[in-house]
């Protein structure tokens, strides 16, 4: 398939096949109007199949960073891309436009941007991407996922919109992000929200996710049954995550929600999620999650957690020394609950 490209105000508009500035118009060169990544159909004369993987220059023809403010609701990506045939956007680095490194942002106060489903978003250079929200208002402002997206190197930042009611990321089936951070003032009932649909959720791979204010008491929302969240290599804090009173995985659902969470780093103040009642869990791990060998397991019963930075009362405990899987000379610490007792029967 072949690329596409785009320089936002270059003086001629291209059929978007070259990464030069066409001659003419509709011959072969870039597409001049950052707004084909918006959802705006291409030109007469040129296309963008399902499939395409499209370059946008991150400074415009001016060499400026390009600012993308929000009167209203808006979009990105395009409705030509398939479930086997993503439209693929990437932000160049310089790569493509030898020498040119610049940021493409989207601001806003109170309204929704939306990801269009089977689109890819892939910013070279973290933050080369992002959706910033400020002011004060009474409206939550979203990032509203399509039914399958990805993100690399997207920065979301509302850490300017005190007193407002917050941000929310929902998704309707399946979304993920890699290396992207999240900076949020405060969440919309809940930072990332899963919808109505069964088994889907969130990925996060490399993210950093900071709550400074709380609005709910779940980092994660999980609004069906069974749905899936995977989060790996991530650092979550904040002053909200040390209150002592948050979660990082509720769920309004019946039957809960899987989650597998690895080498994950989040304060020992923050529970896994809920025990029991209203909003129940399936399954959920979360290991290495304490900078070591911690971690913690919670299911409909109970909890077992070996967090060292949790200060457990130990009975002869030892300090892990070279071999930290010795478990006679280097006992670890497990707190549980329920309490159960161990019966030794003589044989």
């Amino acid at each position: 398939m072949a690329n596409r490209y785009i320089i936002h105000g270059a003086a001629v508009n291209g059929n978007g096949t070259a990464s030069n500035v066409a001659a003419n118009p509709g011959e072969n060169g870039a597409w001049n109007d950052i707004n084909i990544f918006e959802g705006t159909p291409p030109p007469a004369g040129s296309t963008l199949p399902a499939g395409t993987t499209v370059y946008i220059r991150s400074k415009d023809a001016a060499g400026a960073d390009i600012t993308r403010a929000m009167t209203g609701a808006r979009s990105i990506g395009s409705t030509a891309g398939t479930f086997s045939a993503w439209i693929t956007w990437i932000i160049d680095d310089g790569a493509v436009w030898s020498g040119v490194s610049g940021t493409i942002s989207y601001t806003n106060s109170a309204h929704s941007l939306t990801a269009i489903t089977n689109n890819r978003f892939v910013a070279k250079n973290r933050g080369d991407l992002s959706y910033i929200i400020s002011g004060n208002n009474y409206l939550y402002s979203a990032l509203i996922l399509g039914t399958y997206t990805e993100f690399e190197g997207l920065v979301v930042n509302s850490l300017a919109q005190s007193g407002a009611s917050g941000i929310r990321i929902s998704s309707s089936a399946f979304s993920s992000f890699v290396d992207c951070d999240f900076l949020a003032y405060k969440d919309a009932a809940a930072l990332f929200l899963v919808g109505s649909s069964y088994g889907y959720g969130f990925s996060f791979v490399g993210c950093n996710i900071r709550l400074d204010n709380v609005y709910s008491t779940a980092l994660i929302n999980n609004s069906n049954q069974f749905n899936r969240i995977y989060m790996s290599g991530c650092k979550i804090y904040g002053t909200a995550t040390t209150s002592g009173s948050m979660v990082l995985l509720g769920s309004s659902a019946s039957y809960g929600m899987i989650a597998s969470i690895v080498n994950t780093s989040y304060p020992p103040f923050m529970r896994l999620s809920y025990l029991g009642g209203a909003s129940p869990v399936s399954d959920i791990s979360s290991t290495l999650c304490d900078g070591l060998l911690g971690s913690e397991y919670l299911k409909n019963w109970g909890y077992i957690s070996s967090r060292n930075d949790g200060a457990f009362p130990t009975l002869n405990a030892t300090l892990p020394d070279a071999d930290p899987f010795n478990c006679i000379s280097n006992a670890y610490c497990y707190t549980q609950y329920p309490a159960f007792k161990l019966i030794h029967h003589a044989e």
